[in-house]
């Protein structure tokens, strides 16, 4: 007689499968369906077209009134003024906009009066819901996506710009000038006020309540009716500090808080309340923080949030981001704080993350400013400010300066007053620690320009988020401004057989200037580590390689010519070989998630259920 299998092994391979497969469709599908769904909102936040090629898009929060609806003034109206599109781009012959109309930093914009690209308008609310009346979204796809998102080299396209910078920028454009050629300088002003007007920002709101319900008919000197200003930090010791803040709201009612973080452009920070909160008129805020390490640099900024709790005018206006250092262990003495990631006491502990000049070069300009020896801040006095920033080679483009990643000495930059006439440029030149400074300027609103002189390296970051190594700075009268640079090299370089006795290898890079033993070399150290050690990001170009060995010796030099892209160098010869790479990548291994795990283990039960079935037969 046949033995007749047990249909338990079936059951439980059965089980598995689809345990599997449900966990699957939950982990990789459309998560949409279960989960709890936001509140919707009256709220959308939109990249606003400006004219100015320098900054092209402001980062605003409107109304879903804004945009729905067939008025030229509607941001979603893609026939409207919100979606005007450049001739010299497109051609004259279209009857209607493209499909996408968003800014192209590739293309020349001429004459100024053809410096035109649309809104882009998402299809969703600040909650993620469908904008009413299945609002299809505007210019919300390919590049415009990318620039609402920041992502790759759109980082920082569409971002925040206050009332005043964005009525700086327009004027600075040349676009009204050029549309308008016959009016004057108060004209060409009211025409970006009535634009401004048009906006109906969340983010305006406070300061066009205290101009009296609109902008129309005032000029930018009046916008000071509202201000929020990131005062320097008090009582500052090892493990705690007092961050101080002012604001001026007028009669909109204001909630008061506090952005802080390790990072020099606040971002991902943790927001703690202020004190006093809701406030109006002139208001001086504080917040306590506790649970500090000593000897730190720390970054944070005001926040005011205007009209909190209403869905519909609620709105944020920020100080700048500025910075203080936490006392070393032992010290004893009391520090404030600037703008600049060095403390203004009598302590001269410095960032770790921005290095301070230990130089004494003077750049190569029409300013006066030396870098200081002593790495201490320079004291801005009441009625002028000062700007400073560092350049450096940020091998894991993250934006911080780590302490193994190089300075950049011999970068040119460009730092220009905006919103004046006939504003002088001053040139400056990065220092040998990669640190630049300008002192005793004048406060407000100034674009700082680096430069590269080489190709063997990329532009990576900068303070506003983005890699166009353009930076509009606010220099705050009696205090300072920064502008930092990050560049990535274009070259990678794998150490596959690392002998036994050789523990790191010292590079010294040409330099911008590809010359070996000169003032901008570049000195770095790659540790090996594994067996397949890559330094990555790094220059290409000419290089002098010291191989040391386990206890620091040096055991020979190489001199090493670096392609751009991947390559192998044996230490011991100093032979590069370019590495032909496969498309799916170097070192990438592939892992199984829970449900393909139990969907293998269920097809295991099967496979041994029909092995024990076929036996019994």
């Amino acid at each position: 007689m046949k033995k007749v299998s047990s249909p338990s092994g079936r059951l439980v391979a059965l089980f598995f499968l689809l345990l599997g497969s449900l966990i699957a469709v939950n982990v990789n599908g459309d998560q949409s369906t279960i989960a709890a769904p936001n509140q919707p909102s009256t709220k959308v936040t939109i990249c606003h077209r400006t004219h100015s090629v320098t900054n092209p898009y402001r980062r605003i929060t409107v109304a879903q009134s804004s945009i729905i609806g067939g008025a030229n003034s509607k941001h979603g109206n893609a026939s409207g003024a919100h979606n005007q599109w450049s001739v010299s781009r497109f051609g004259g012959s279209l009857s209607q906009a493209p499909s996408l109309n968003v800014f192209s930093s590739s293309h020349t914009y001429t004459p100024a009066s053809d410096k035109k690209w649309g809104d882009i308008v998402p299809n969703v609310d600040v909650s993620g819901n469908q904008i009413q009346g299945n609002f299809p979204g505007l210019n919300y796809t390919g590049d415009g996506l990318a620039i609402y998102n920041g992502t790759g080299a759109f980082a920082g396209v569409c971002r925040a710009l206050t009332p005043t910078e964005y009525v700086q920028a327009e004027i600075a454009s040349g676009y009204y000038q050029a549309l308008y050629p016959n009016k004057t300088q108060s004209e060409i002003e009211q025409e970006v006020m009535t634009e401004l007007q048009e906006q109906e920002a969340n983010e305006d709101v406070a300061l066009k309540n205290a101009l009296g319900g609109t902008f129309i008919g005032t000029t930018v000197t009046q916008f000071s009716a509202v201000s929020v200003t990131t005062d320097p930090a008090s009582s500052v010791v090892q493990t705690s500090a007092t961050l101080n803040g002012t604001l001026t709201v007028g009669s909109t009612s204001t909630a008061v808080s506090f952005v802080w973080s390790t990072s020099s452009d606040c971002s991902n920070g943790t927001t703690v309340a202020g004190t006093p909160s809701p406030v109006t008129g002139t208001v001086s805020a504080t917040a306590s923080l506790t649970g500090l390490t000593a000897g730190t640099t720390y970054y944070y900024k005001v926040v005011g949030t205007t009209n909190a709790g209403d869905p519909d005018l609620e709105g944020t206006i920020e100080g700048a981001c500025v910075a203080f250092t936490t006392l070393a262990p032992g010290a004893t003495s009391t520090s404030t704080s600037t703008s600049t990631s060095t403390s203004t006491s009598t302590s001269t502990s410095t960032s770790t993350s921005t290095p301070t000049s230990t130089s004494t070069s003077t750049p190569t300009s029409t300013s006066t400013s030396t870098s200081s020896s002593t790495s201490t801040t320079l004291a801005a006095s009441a009625g002028i400010g000062n700007l400073t920033g560092s350049i450096w080679i940020d091998f894991d483009e993250d934006g911080v300066w780590d302490s193994d990643e190089p300075a950049l000495p011999e970068t040119e930059v460009v730092a220009t007053p905006q919103g004046t006439q006939n504003p002088v440029s001053v040139d400056l030149v990065s220092d040998v620690n990669g640190n630049f400074e300008l002192a005793n300027i004048t406060p407000g609103s100034w674009k700082v320009i680096a430069r590269l002189s080489t190709d063997s390296l990329v532009e990576s970051w900068d303070t506003n988020g983005g890699s166009d190594w353009e930076v509009g700075v606010i220099i705050p009268s009696g205090g300072t401004g920064v502008a930092d640079f990050a560049a990535r090299g274009i070259a990678e370089v794998c150490v596959s057989k690392v002998p036994v006795n050789v523990q790191s290898l010292e590079y010294s890079w040409e330099g911008q200037d590809n010359s070996l033993g000169s003032s901008d070399d570049v000195d770095f150290t790659h540790q090996l580590d594994t067996s397949n050690s890559c330094a990555e990001n790094i220059p290409a170009g000419n290089y002098e390689v010291g191989v040391l060995a386990q206890d620091g010796r040096s055991i020979r030099r190489l001199s090493v010519d670096v392609e751009p892209g991947v390559q192998r160098l044996d230490p011991v010869s100093g032979r590069v070989t370019l590495l032909a790479l496969p498309d799916t990548g170097r070192g990438q291994t592939r892992t199984l998630n829970s449900a393909q795990w139990l969907i293998l283990l269920g097809v295991g039960f099967l496979w041994v259920a029909r092995r024990r079935m076929n036996s019994s037969r």
